[in-house]
């Protein structure tokens, strides 16, 4: 068993609330190797996404680019490993970059400011 971990609350009256919780041998799936790592490289003077994929596998991807809304903007099942994405003619803003494995059990995310 490890040692309890104790937290201890003071509120602006000076009043006091200790708690503890203590931990003891536990088992579970480890989530370890569910993302994908990728590099991506926003190239502004020619407008594009360069985008790597450092992983082993030999899956398709399902590369998306979202708008600050949500809304995609780009979308393209890929099975190469470095790719670019064309975002000359998007609008300034904040968008996020996600690839996925076909069957979503692996995943990256970023979020990109285009400018």
């Amino acid at each position: 068993m490890q040692e309890p971990i104790i937290l201890t609350v003071t509120d602006s009256n000076g009043c006091v609330a200790v708690d503890s919780l203590a931990l003891s041998n536990f088992t579970g799936i480890s989530d370890k190797g569910k993302e994908i790592s990728a590099q991506v490289i926003h190239d502004r003077t020619q407008g594009i996404l360069n985008v790597v994929i450092n992983d082993f596998s030999n899956e398709n991807y399902v590369v998306a680019l979202y708008n600050s809304l949500g809304q995609p903007v780009y979308q393209k099942i890929n099975s190469e490993k470095n790719f670019v994405i064309p975002v000359n003619n998007f609008s300034r803003g904040i968008y996020f970059l996600t690839v996925n494995t076909g069957n979503k059990e692996r995943t990256f995310v970023q979020k990109l400011a285009i400018e």
